[in-house]
């Protein structure tokens, strides 16, 4: 997560959605305890299971990475 923390997600989580309000993703996420600039890196692993009719088959194996600087910070605002 660019801070040395790490998450791994079994599935494609939560879509984000007002309700939620501040609480953290039940299936996943990650917060953030300070404001900078961070490099992440996503690391996705895909696998195929084929079988022809022939009788043949395999499994394809495949690992998916990227990374992108993202900019954490937090606005707070307080009308009275």
């Amino acid at each position: 997560m660019g801070d040395g923390g790490v998450v791994t997600c079994r599935g494609p989580g939560t879509p984000y959605e007002d309700r939620f309000g501040a609480i953290d993703s039940p299936t996943c996420g990650y917060r953030y305890s300070e404001q900078g600039t961070y490099t992440v890196r996503a690391l996705t692993n895909w696998s195929a299971v084929w079988r022809s009719n022939t009788g043949e088959h395999g499994v394809f194996t495949w690992q998916v990475v990227s990374s992108t600087v993202i900019n954490m910070g937090e606005a707070q605002a307080l009308n009275q």
